[in-house]
């Protein structure tokens, strides 16, 4: 019995030998499985590191190309703009000398004329260089505009711009007095706020995407709009032949609807996108919206949420629904309070 026992007991010992052993195998195993893995994570990383420094390497030269291009090209247009203005010039020069000729020869005429003429009749003796007054001369249209040159002249004291021809006959050559703008300096207005850099580069011309942001600028207006217009046409007058006249009847102002749609089939627009997640709301304005170019979509509605002072009054109440139980979600009611002699 006893030997019995010991063998038992010996093989007791041996299988949680075999166990432990298998535990350390197993846990060998999973952390060569770990490492493995950490391993094509950090491959990964780098991987993809190198892939975006590539690219936004791209885009960084695509643009500096872009720059370039526009550059030359407006050079090549100012260039080309003042060889043809030298030409248009050359050649009223040329007409005008033309036809004080013309004048000269007429006026020598009828001076020859009037010598041969009997002596009974009175006869005009008019200088050799005198020339037909400009009222009584033939119309010939001009054969360039008037040009009142650049509007870069500063008011010294709202910075306004002007043109040359503007300015009060007090001026001096040091200092331009104008009367158009501010009196003198008797009405002083705040100055405008810088746009921000998004915009900015729209606008002037820097961003390669400035020149359709320019030709689509009042649409590109009308898709960030909170309000829509509120006006008593009159269409008696706009219904009409002839230049397009905007009569209203009444007071003008600006209609804030329910930031809930009624109407299901209607899409969204005005303030009812801004209760939305912003991820949300750039496939709402693209689809009212589907001519506009989606990257200057994307660019002002980034600008709009992080520049504007009323976006984050409506994303507050799209939180507060959002943390709402989703039993109450759908009851939650905003209302917004105007007053009439308040901006």
């Amino acid at each position: 019995m006893l030997i019995l026992w010991q063998q038992e007991q010996q093989a007791q010992l041996e299988a949680k030998e075999e166990e432990q052993m298998m535990q350390r195998e197993q846990i060998e195993a999973d952390r060569a499985e770990q490492q493995r893995l950490h391993h094509l994570e950090e491959i990964a990383g780098n991987t993809s590191r190198q892939l975006a420094q590539q690219f936004e390497a791209q885009i960084v030269a695509q643009t500096q190309q872009e720059l370039q291009d526009a550059a030359i090209a407006a050079a090549l247009a100012a260039t080309e703009y003042e060889q043809n203005r030298n030409h248009e010039n050359q050649l009223r020069r040329e007409a005008e000398a033309e036809e004080l000729r013309q004048q000269e020869a007429q006026v020598q005429a009828q001076a020859q004329a009037e010598v041969e003429q009997p002596r009974q009749q009175p006869v005009v003796v008019r200088p050799q260089n005198w020339i037909l007054p400009k009222g009584r001369r033939p119309y010939t249209e001009p054969s360039e505009q008037h040009y009142l040159g650049p509007m870069n002249v500063l008011c010294s004291h709202c910075n306004a711009l002007h043109f040359e021809s503007e300015k009060l006959s007090s001026s001096t050559r040091a200092l331009k007095r104008f009367g158009g703008c501010c009196l003198q300096g008797q009405i002083n207005l705040p100055p405008f706020h810088q746009p921000p850099r998004e915009l900015a580069d729209l606008l002037f011309g820097i961003s390669p995407l400035s020149a359709s942001f320019k030709n689509n600028i009042h649409q590109y207006n009308a898709a960030f709009a909170f309000t829509s217009i509120g006006v008593n046409i009159d269409h008696r007058v706009t219904n009409t032949l002839g230049v397009y006249a905007f009569r209203i009847s009444g007071e003008l102002h600006h209609l804030s609807g329910a930031l809930l749609q009624d109407d299901h089939h209607k899409p969204e627009s005005y303030a009812q996108i801004y209760i939305y997640d912003p991820a949300d709301q750039l496939p709402l304005r693209q689809r009212n919206n589907p001519n506009l170019n989606s990257v200057i979509m994307t660019q002002l509605q980034g600008m709009l949420n992080t520049t504007h002072p009323y976006v984050p009054l409506y994303k507050h109440a799209f939180q507060i629904m959002k943390e709402k139980p989703p039993h109450e979600q759908q009851d939650a009611t905003v209302r917004l309070q105007a007053e009439r002699n308040r901006d």
